[in-house]
């Protein structure tokens, strides 16, 4: 199951779960729904980062992939300590 979710997520649908993810944090407003959008926002940029060989798209996912790792780690804190 893990390979599955690993294969639709790096596929070319994969930004289409990223977004779809965070619109329904936005309307849902969960701290763990909102946790689960940034880990899979920031997986996917990991990815890109691997596999672009363009080196300013590079440069652009590592700063969104410190966004996002911020944005974990407020949800995180949020879930755990408030």
């Amino acid at each position: 199951m893990l390979a599955q979710c690993k294969k639709r997520l790096f596929s070319e649908n994969g930004m289409k779960i990223v977004n779809t993810l965070f619109l329904l944090s936005v309307f849902l407003p969960n701290p763990a729904l909102k946790l689960c959008a940034d880990v899979v926002w920031l997986a996917f940029l990991i990815y890109s980062i691997r596999t672009t060989r363009s080196k300013g798209l590079q440069v652009w996912y590592a700063v969104l992939c410190v966004l996002a790792g911020l944005l974990a780690g407020g949800s995180l804190y949020s879930l755990t300590c408030l």
